[in-house]
């Protein structure tokens, strides 16, 4: 069985509400389906979906990541799990159990043991994955394999297509693909929203500078300024290590969340200024009366 969001409906496993909600949020994001809709249900409820998929078809589900107890992270090379979206759990006689989020994964190819697969939840999926593979400095990553760590679906989903392609064509999301490129490129990413910037480094940069080279200051590290940006370009390190007599380090972000924090700085530069040449103007005519008295 292939699950879909018509496959969840036709199962009758989500409402007529939750699907135009996840349809909506498609609509305006992109993504993998499962992913959004995961996004829009409250935790309870992706915990009752996805154990309702697995029980139709016929896979162990764990609601926790303690619920596992054991983990052998140890059972399956980085890189195996990477490409087919699968954590090892334990190893059960001659077969080797493994986790995804994904309920359609119900075959792992090219393992020396019989692979069974089991389901958890996408939120369950991230923890353990990140427990038994924490982030290493310096690793390269090819374009699938920086998808596949962006959105937690296995990197064979994404071997005949580029980062720009699968966003492109809404298979992954803005942030999605920005931290992409981000962890092929050994950059940082950020969302602005969820992790704002500091107000004290906003003027480090002239607005004009920021307008011009789509850029904003982040915050300030022992390593120099960080400074969000969609894209890196050296010529524009050039000039922004000049403007600032700074180090500069880059820190990805979407188009869209660069853009709101570009228009929100320049309207209050603008409000500022208005306030100050309102007082300029006061004090000029102030002035100007004790002068005439």
């Amino acid at each position: 069985m292939i699950w879909s969001l018509e496959q969840l409906i036709r199962e009758r496993l989500i409402t007529a509400l939750e699907t135009a909600r996840t349809a909506e949020r498609l609509r305006q994001m992109g993504g993998h389906p499962l992913t959004a809709l995961a996004a829009t249900l409250e935790p309870q409820r992706v915990t009752e979906v996805w154990q309702a998929m697995a029980q139709a078809s016929g896979q162990q589900f764990y609601a926790r990541h303690s619920d596992l107890f054991s983990i052998e992270g140890h059972r399956l090379d980085f890189r195996q799990a990477l490409l087919h979206g699968v954590v090892p759990h334990i190893r059960q006689g001659l077969d080797l159990l493994v986790v995804t989020h994904d309920p359609n994964v119900h075959e792992v190819e090219g393992l020396s043991s019989p692979v069974k697969v089991e389901l958890v939840t996408p939120q369950v999926y991230q923890r353990v994955f990140g427990l038994i593979y924490p982030p290493l400095q310096g690793d390269t990553y090819t374009e699938a394999e920086a998808l596949a760590l962006a959105t937690k679906y296995g990197a064979k989903n994404f071997l005949t297509c580029t980062i720009a392609q699968a966003e492109e064509q809404q298979r992954v999301t803005a942030e999605e693909a920005a931290l992409a490129r981000a962890i092929q490129n050994k950059y940082l990413y950020a969302d602005p929203e969820l992790t704002p910037p500091d107000p004290s480094v906003s003027n480090l940069l002239p607005l004009d500078t920021m307008m011009s080279m789509e850029v904003y200051p982040y915050r300030m590290t022992s390593k120099g300024l960080q400074v969000l940006m969609v894209r890196v370009d050296d010529a524009v390190l050039r000039t922004l290590k000049l403007v600032t007599q700074r180090q500069i380090e880059p820190v990805l972000t979407t188009q869209k969340k660069l853009g709101h924090l570009m228009a929100a700085h320049a309207l209050q530069r603008m409000a500022l200024d208005e306030v100050l040449a309102d007082l300029n103007q006061r004090s000029t005519l102030e002035n100007g009366q004790l002068v005439n008295e």
